[in-house]
């Protein structure tokens, strides 16, 4: 990703989870409303077009393309939600999201009321987001924004300056982001994980 523009990837994934929610994904009863605030101007028009294909009732390159493009980003966001409700009916009280790119969980889902959110994200894509986020109801999650750029900055002091608690469990989301890191910065977030990881912890 440039460094001043927000993440290409997390717009991908916005659209991806958009197209699922519209009802291109075979993953039954799949619904993130938030998914279309998120998109940028590409994206819609994107959107648009596919919606625009499937009314006319024939198969299409363009309609079966999203049908793909969107079963496999609502299968792996319904995969983590699970997890996430598994963690927090675990005794999770906290929620960490490691690049979270247009991630609508804390917005969505029912079962973070009370649970505490940092999200942890490059200052252009989270700036992005803070502007858009005005146009969503209230979080359900008391979200916290941190930019980071995990490169040059430590997780661990990031993280306790946001208020971060390393006495409470912690779910931790870590989700499409490895690939963009260097051995040694995978390594040191891991390790920042596991420092601040109390008992009943859970990395997704």
């Amino acid at each position: 990703m440039k460094a001043e523009q927000p993440s290409r990837t997390a717009n991908f994934v916005a659209l991806g989870r958009a197209l699922a929610d519209a009802g291109f994904s075979h993953v039954p009863d799949f619904r993130d409303p938030t998914a279309r605030v998120f998109l940028n101007d590409r994206g819609k028009r994107g959107l648009g077009k596919v919606e625009d294909a499937a009314k006319g009732g024939k198969k299409s390159m363009r309609v079966e393309s999203a049908r793909v493009m969107a079963d496999l980003i609502a299968l792996r966001t319904a995969t983590i939600d699970s997890a996430v409700r598994e963690a927090v009916a675990g005794g999770a009280r906290q929620l960490v999201i490691l690049g979270a790119g247009y991630d609508g969980r804390a917005w969505r889902l029912p079962e973070l009321a009370g649970v505490k959110v940092f999200e942890i994200d490059h200052p252009a894509t989270q700036g992005d987001k803070r502007k858009r986020v005005e146009e969503l109801p209230q979080a359900i999650g008391s979200v916290n924004f941190v930019a980071m750029d995990f490169a040059h900055e430590s997780l661990a002091r990031v993280l306790e300056r946001a208020g971060h608690d390393q006495s409470l469990a912690t779910c931790w989301i870590w989700e499409g982001v490895v690939m963009y890191l260097t051995r040694d910065v995978m390594h040191r977030t891991l390790a920042a994980i596991a420092g601040r990881s109390a008992t009943g912890s859970t990395l997704i």
